[in-house]
């Protein structure tokens, strides 16, 4: 079978999988079975699906790795990659709504750091039942045949994922409910001290005041009130496992300027997490992308990704 074909039968296999998925007529061993089937036929085609392999260029030491708009990134060559929409699982989209992102990268040695960017009309920084925020992650595989759909069982992938919601916590301070509704009220907050509106964190310092806030008591880490990093690494074996890990070594941050952001992901070569991946200097490795518009209504599952492109560190 010529690799044309491969590629055409992955995709061919992928939709007849969702279709039987959706219609309910698979059994479960008939759905783990053809979803098999349908990840080592990625396997094979992942790769041409992807861009030119990306140049990590080498930096000093001390640089401003972090800083979207250092002048260090002017020397590191961007490669354009080509978004697919998530089209596979439910919830999904039809169409991008970003059609391409730019991704650089640099290291000093000790740490990597890539940089996104990807045109966005709109700043979309907060999240509520009908508005979303805009996002980006980039994974990683942790197995070296693992797919770019978000791995499978037994290969396992990392995600870096950032937030502009979260961005904003760092930059601004913890977003409360009267920044998004100010007209809002209430009548009661126990053993909060102040007046009425009362500010997370500043006035629930009391613990009884805390009880009251059952995601962060149960130790959700999307409620933390004193973020300092918008980015949460994460790991993953298909589609509904993803799991946030419980240390996170990854430092990021993003400005939006003209209708475009620009962000930063930084990170240490190696980690002593065996969840992280670990970049080597002296071979090549794997990164995918994908970019959430909040404008469009991209949340979860509704997302533009890119398969796994090659990576390898300037000689």
């Amino acid at each position: 079978m010529r690799s044309d074909d491969a590629g055409l039968w992955a995709i061919l296999g992928a939709f007849l999988f969702s279709i039987l998925l959706m219609a309910g007529l698979l059994t479960l061993a008939q759905r783990e079975y053809v979803r098999g089937l349908r990840e080592r036929q990625l396997v094979g085609v992942q790769t041409r699906l992807g861009a030119e392999a990306l140049l990590v260029v080498r930096v000093g030491a001390g640089a401003a790795l972090g800083d979207p708009e250092a002048k260090l990134w002017r020397e590191a060559p961007a490669t354009q990659i080509a978004l697919l929409p998530q089209n596979v699982a439910l919830p999904a989209i039809t169409e991008t709504a970003v059609a391409s992102i730019a991704l650089q990268a640099v290291t000093d040695g000790e740490r990597i750091a890539f940089r996104l960017s990807w045109p966005d009309a709109t700043r979309d920084r907060a999240q509520e039942v009908t508005r979303f925020g805009d996002a980006a992650a980039l994974q990683f595989p942790l197995a070296e045949d693992a797919t770019y759909m978000m791995g499978a069982a037994g290969k396992r992938v990392q995600i870096l994922h950032w937030k502009a919601l979260w961005q904003r916590d760092v930059d601004e301070g913890f977003q409360d409910v009267q920044d998004l509704h100010p007209n809002y009220w209430v009548d009661l907050y126990w053993f909060a001290a102040g007046s009425f509106p009362q500010r997370v964190p500043e006035d629930f310092a009391d613990t009884r005041a805390q009880a009251w806030f059952p995601a962060r008591a149960a130790g959700n880490p999307i409620a933390q009130w004193n973020r300092v990093e918008p980015i949460e690494e994460l790991i993953a074996e298909g589609f509904g496992t993803l799991t946030a890990q419980r240390e996170s070594a990854s430092a990021g941050r993003a400005v939006w300027r003209e209708g475009r952001w620009w962000l930063t992901v930084v990170r240490p070569l190696e980690t002593q997490d065996p969840n992280d991946y670990q970049f080597r200097l002296d071979r090549p490795g794997s990164v995918g992308v994908a970019i959430w518009d909040g404008s469009a209504g991209n949340v979860g599952g509704r997302k533009q990704y890119s398969p796994w492109l090659r990576f390898e560190v300037q000689g």
